[in-house]
């Protein structure tokens, strides 16, 4: 064990470390299917999330480390861009809303327009 990880605020430090978060990504999608056996829901987009454990190779291959690095040394231009695509998403996913609501075919309009907008 590190020493630095040991003890209650030790594991709570851990706890918001980027390998934690891999393994959780890594492990949940596990969990979410068996949970939701509920037919009729999708689930292979979270079975996807399972390639994550590829980040599990970090402590054999340090090519990981550079990617992590790039992630952190741009993560405001990251953060930025994903909040400009959600905001566009949302805003032509209205536009299409209100182009097609007089459409007999169109769906109800209660969200899921926003997921048929999806290409």
């Amino acid at each position: 064990e590190i020493a630095r990880y040991q003890g209650f605020t030790g594991r709570l430090a851990y706890l918001f470390t980027f390998y934690s978060i891999v393994d959780l990504a890594a492990v949940l999608p596990f969990y979410v299917t068996w949970l939701t056996p509920v037919q009729g829901i999708n689930t292979s987009f979270i079975r996807a999330l399972r390639l994550l454990r590829m980040l599990k190779m970090e402590s054999y291959m340090k090519a990981f480390t550079v990617f992590d690095d790039i992630l952190y040394n741009n993560k405001d231009v990251l953060t930025v861009t994903g909040f400009a695509a959600v905001v566009l998403w949302i805003f032509f996913s209205s536009i299409m809303y209100l182009l097609e609501k007089d459409n007999p075919q169109m769906i109800s309009p209660r969200g899921e327009n926003y997921y048929r907008s999806i290409p």
